[in-house]
């Protein structure tokens, strides 16, 4: 786990420290202040010198960009689209360790080239081009350890690549969640498939009967004419597949992967209370920490909901350990503030009736 988080120049963020950091956070604060950005960072952060993950960020919000140029497609990771300043994101561990993250774009800095054929007709005769094009995207990390390692990204025709082919290995396992994309009937499968050969399925089913006690187990049907589908037998005589239990049973089964997948890792979750009924928030907090605890996972979660943070609060107070804080972004002149709240500020503030959100 990571017990502080320093973003600069990234998204909306000139220069933001949130300290300290629980098992499980949970994120709050007006529209448009920063709360996916902040998780964005993490996902970057996680992943260290993987180039990939700079694309798959705008894909998760639903840019889907053919590269054409540097600024295009990398200009809005950076602070008021400002690529001068570079990116820098670090995190402390509960050993004070220090890893940073750097990002930038400039010039192409080997001098590397290679050669393309200028005539079919004359096949030994070559012209020489630039590897890299005019810019490219510079990622470095550097650990307290000593450790360090570079990576860069560029554009050559419509496509990206990236050096080294092999990215280092990330500083621990990630996984995001978007807000309003949900995991294919297929991903959902192979998820559960994973769970259930490292024994986990009883947890799973655990979660799920919170939703729907009805259901007894769940099992993975490939048909002839479909992909594998994860079923459920709620007792009326045949398996019934978990969509057609409504959204709150994908959106369940998807948290519950996530963490699986992620164990010793950091699970970021978009909008935690999507598709599900606040009366069931409580069970579903109280679920989300057994699993945290169990796979030794640490959890970002944004929300706008104040019905989900009060629910975050009652389920961690009735169920301990209390390891939840609660952090909320606000934006005071061009840059943005966080303001943490322990046990004892959001139960004062929720007794109290003060909007937190």
């Amino acid at each position: 786990m990571i017990e502080s988080f320093t973003v600069k120049n990234f998204r909306c963020f000139k220069n933001t420290l949130i300290e300290p950091l629980a098992r499980v956070n949970l994120i709050g604060g007006s529209n448009n202040v920063g709360k996916t950005a902040l998780l964005e960072a993490l996902l970057l952060h996680c992943g260290l010198t993987n180039p990939v993950l700079t694309t798959k960020i705008n894909f998760i919000r639903g840019l889907q960009m053919i590269p054409s140029d540097p600024e295009s497609l990398w200009g809005a990771l950076f602070y008021k689209f400002d690529a001068k300043e570079k990116i820098e994101l670090s995190s402390r561990d509960p050993e004070k360790k220090l890893v940073s993250l750097y990002l930038r774009l400039g010039e192409n800095e080997s001098g590397s080239v290679k050669l393309r054929m200028q005539d079919e007709d004359r096949p030994d005769k070559y012209e020489a081009i630039s590897l890299w094009g005019n810019q490219m995207l510079h990622l470095e990390y550097n650990a307290s350890s000593g450790q360090s390692h570079k990576a860069h990204a560029w554009i050559e025709g419509q496509y990206l690549h990236f050096e080294p082919k092999l990215p280092v290995s990330p500083l621990c396992p990630g996984f995001f969640l978007a807000s309003q994309s949900r995991n294919s009937l297929k991903e959902e499968a192979e998820h559960f498939g994973k769970i259930e050969m490292a024994g986990q399925q009883e947890s799973v089913l655990r979660i799920l009967q919170l939703i729907e006690p009805r259901l007894r187990r769940l099992s993975v049907i490939v048909s002839s004419s479909s992909e594998p589908i994860v079923h459920g037998d709620i007792g009326i005589g045949r398996l019934l597949p978990l969509p057609l239990m409504g959204e709150g049973m994908g959106r369940i089964l998807s948290l519950a992967a996530a963490i699986f997948s992620a164990t010793k890792g950091i699970v970021l979750i978009d909008e935690v209370e999507n598709g599900l009924h606040h009366k069931v928030m409580v069970k579903v907090w109280k679920a989300i920490a057994a699993l945290a605890r169990e796979f030794d996972t640490q959890i970002f979660a944004t929300t706008h909901n104040e019905e989900c943070i009060r629910a975050a609060h009652q389920a961690f107070e009735e169920e301990g350990p209390y390891e939840l804080l609660f952090h909320r972004l606000d934006r005071i002149d061009d840059n943005i503030r966080v303001v943490t709240c322990d046990q004892e500020m959001l139960a004062a503030a929720i007794n109290i009736g003060i909007d937190i959100r």
